[in-house]
């Protein structure tokens, strides 16, 4: 079996942001580059260091912990000298600009990967496109299980993993997080039993989804299955996690694409993916292919 992350270093990500850098503005913005945290840990680490809540810095997308990685961040009413000053073990601060606006959520157009496959015996041939799965990180070890005890209004069950509605509206940045890993539960199953019907295109469930016949008949299944309806993605008890659903392609595109050649049974990975996508996907069908 190949290996990914035996170390940081063999995972290196670098966001291709689409914000505009401007030379003022009530917001700065820095390059966070980041080893061994994921994004939401290192901008705690920051907030604490400049005395802020860590709500108060923008980002456009989680990173993986296991790895370097870089993306831009925003913050109001911070120097450009005081970000500057912080030193703290494996986060690096720099800053490239201004801005008129807070980063957010989906601010980006994807992100280059540069990623060392070890204990590998061939050499795997270039594919353009992939299914277009969730990545197991955005599932992390209870998330949607969790998720799925909200959208089912089973808030008995929150006590085992130390939460309550309470604590979700005080934490609604990480609590969102419980939501889309079970919505992308529901689509990676759904997905699954689609495959072989060509179907190009698969709504991520929530109160507003609408369904094509021919995912119909699948994805009310599942919901049966999980014995939940479309209105139970509406959380009264927490507005802010109620979500109306989207549409995710099936297959993606991947461009920018070279392999080296194996050497010491490694091989290096370069690409781009966008934004929504995960590598470590890309890689397991890479090299099933």
């Amino acid at each position: 079996m190949y290996t990914l992350k035996e170390v940081p270093e063999d995972f290196i990500v670098i966001e291709k942001s689409n914000v505009e850098i401007k030379e003022n503005g009530d917001y700065t913005y820095f390059i966070l580059k980041k080893k061994n945290f994921n994004t939401l840990d290192a901008l705690k680490r920051i907030a604490q260091a400049l005395h802020i809540n860590s709500k108060d810095i923008g980002f456009a997308g989680n990173k993986d912990k296991r790895a370097i990685t870089e993306q831009l961040c925003s913050v109001k009413n911070i120097t450009k000298e005081k970000l500057e000053k912080l030193v703290l073990q494996d986060i690096e601060i720099i800053v490239k600009g201004f801005g008129d606006e807070p980063i957010t959520l989906g601010m980006l157009d994807g992100n280059n990967f540069i990623i060392n496959v070890k204990n590998i015996d061939f050499q795997p041939k270039l594919i353009n496109k992939f299914v277009n799965y969730f990545g197991p990180q955005r599932f992390g070890t209870d998330n949607v299980e969790i998720g799925r005890s909200i959208v089912k209004k089973d808030f008995k069950n929150l006590e085992k993993f130390n939460l309550s509605i309470d604590k979700l509206n005080q934490n609604r940045r990480v609590s969102k997080i419980y939501i889309h890993a079970y919505q992308s539960y529901i689509w990676n199953e759904s997905v699954k039993r689609l495959l072989d019907k060509n179907i190009l295109e698969v709504p991520i469930i929530g109160f507003g989804t609408e369904f094509n016949e021919d995912v119909k008949e699948v994805c009310k299944a599942i919901m049966k299955e999980e014995g939940i309806k479309k209105r139970d993605f509406i959380i009264r008890q927490c507005p802010d996690l109620s979500a109306d659903g989207d549409i995710r392609k099936v297959y993606t595109e991947v461009s920018e694409l070279e392999i080296s050649e194996l050497k010491d049974n490694m091989i290096t990975v370069k690409f781009f993916l966008p934004k929504g996508c995960y590598a470590t996907v890309f890689i397991e069908q890479l090299l099933s292919s």
